[in-house]
């Protein structure tokens, strides 16, 4: 559920890494409204596959694969959130009423005079469809696509030096496809002969939104030999096949928000982590709750890794700027989330476990991912809390809580992009030695001072 607002929170993440030589180049923040994280069908210039192969469980883990103590099955929250989002019957993005919306014309920007008369224009279409929401790719299409496109090739040119070589793009979460298309639509019409070099892959969990994908690309776009589709999960080594050592463009458009987390709680400094882990109440089945949230000591590996990682205690600043909103809140009479006395942390676990396919199965890549920093109204208690949003007879509602009936509401989470660039770092050094690491986060910290400045 994205808000019909324009926020300066959604920030754009670019990366280039190889086995020996990887780089964070910048990220920087820009204005936008608000797609989906790439069971194992693969199709290659024809129709996704309908069946759904999603297992009930994300992670290995043995806390993940086990019973509370009065034998009550247990998920951990990342679990327990994939299931919300991606089940095959049950999840938000296979809802059978479309979630993400799909303009069928491009928005006549010449006509439009104001920032009023924009969020005039966005609302009714919100209204005329009637979905969750509208991807910048949509709403700015086919321009977006096609900043994309070209910023791909003048990347490839100045910074790679791979002009004239095949290109290789792998999309995570193509939404409806529109960016896909667009981006396509701009190399066919601007790079011909690069072109018939193209190769654009689009992972995605979804079934529906995978049909939808290859309509709007092969079917209405016509780029049936430079368009595969591959269903499954992105953070499945798996769907991605062999390692491939060929460098590849990756995008990532509005996919961080929706990857699960982990919550981990202690009451004070001095007291290790508890991880939290989900059952259904007495008699209740796993799948349709109601369900219980139970803490346990921490023994996820992941879990461990994410926070040795992203973990930084609250610094005067952040207390003074905590302090301070709350303040604005009361003055302005907005909700706001209740004081806990235990220190409350979602870890971006799943994103980890997604670096760390990435860096593996394709080592020689350039990352792109833009999503949000910040996010508004957030009920739920916790740093890097999400948002749980329902829209209902076309009005937001937003939930206190994330255990809400699976599919019955989107569940997006903040991006912490400096914890994401010690993340891409960390996730490099395991894989590809101390060399890469030091050059990845030296490349990354000056990049970031240059923008700061």
């Amino acid at each position: 559920m994205r808000r019909l607002v324009s926020t300066p929170g959604l920030r754009p993440f670019l990366s280039n890494s190889a086995p020996h030589q990887l780089q964070a180049t910048w990220h920087a923040a820009c204005n936008s409204t608000s797609s989906r994280i790439g069971d194992q069908s693969y199709c290659s210039s024809s129709a996704p596959a309908s069946s759904d192969t999603d297992s009930l469980i994300l992670s290995s883990s043995e806390a993940s694969n086990s019973t509370w103590s009065d034998g009550r099955p247990k998920l951990l929250l990342r679990d327990f959130i994939h299931n919300s989002l991606y089940h095959p019957t049950k999840g938000f993005f296979n809802n059978s009423t479309p979630v993400v919306g799909h303009l069928h014309n491009p928005i006549n920007y010449w006509g439009i005079y104001c920032k009023m008369e924009y969020q005039k224009v966005v609302g009714q279409h919100y209204k005329d469809l009637e979905v969750s929401f509208l991807t910048p790719a949509e709403l700015f299409s086919p321009w977006y696509g096609s900043i994309m496109a070209r910023h791909i090739f003048e990347h490839r040119k100045h910074n790679l030096l791979k002009e004239g070589e095949e290109l290789n793009i792998h999309e995570i979460g193509g939404g409806n496809g529109t960016l896909a298309r667009d981006m396509l639509d701009w190399i066919r019409d601007n790079r011909p002969v690069e072109y018939e070099k193209t190769t654009y892959t689009c992972i995605e969990i979804s079934s529906r939104l995978a049909a939808q994908q290859y309509e709007t690309v092969v079917t209405q776009g016509g780029h049936k030999n430079r368009f595969r589709m591959v269903r499954g999960n992105a953070w499945d080594p798996a769907t991605w096949g062999p390692r491939d050592y060929a460098h590849s463009h990756i995008i990532m458009m509005e996919v961080l928000d929706n990857l699960p987390h982990d919550r981990v709680v202690r009451s004070k400094p001095s007291e290790p982590w508890q991880q939290t882990v989900v059952v259904p109440k007495e008699g209740r089945s796993m799948e349709d709750g109601p369900w219980e949230e139970k803490l346990e000591p921490l023994s996820d590996p992941l879990i461990q890794r994410c926070i040795d990682t992203v973990y930084s205690p609250q610094t005067l600043e952040d207390k003074m700027d905590t302090r301070l909103n709350k303040l604005l809140d009361f003055l302005l009479a907005n909700d706001s989330v209740q004081d806990s006395k235990e220190e409350i942390v979602f870890v971006p676990t799943a994103s980890l476990a997604f670096l760390d396919v990435l860096h593996n199965v394709r080592p020689n890549h350039s990352l792109i991912a833009a999503d949000f920093d910040k996010l508004p109204h957030v009920q739920v208690p916790g740093t890097n809390a999400p948002l749980i949003a329902e829209k209902v007879g076309g009005e937001n509602i937003d939930h206190p809580t994330i255990y809400v009936p699976w599919g019955k509401a989107d569940i997006f989470f903040p991006t912490d992009f400096d914890a994401l660039g010690r993340m891409y770092s960390k996730s490099a050094v395991e894989q590809w030695g101390e060399d890469t690491g030091k050059i990845l986060t030296d490349h990354y910290v000056q990049n970031v001072h240059k923008i700061s400045r």
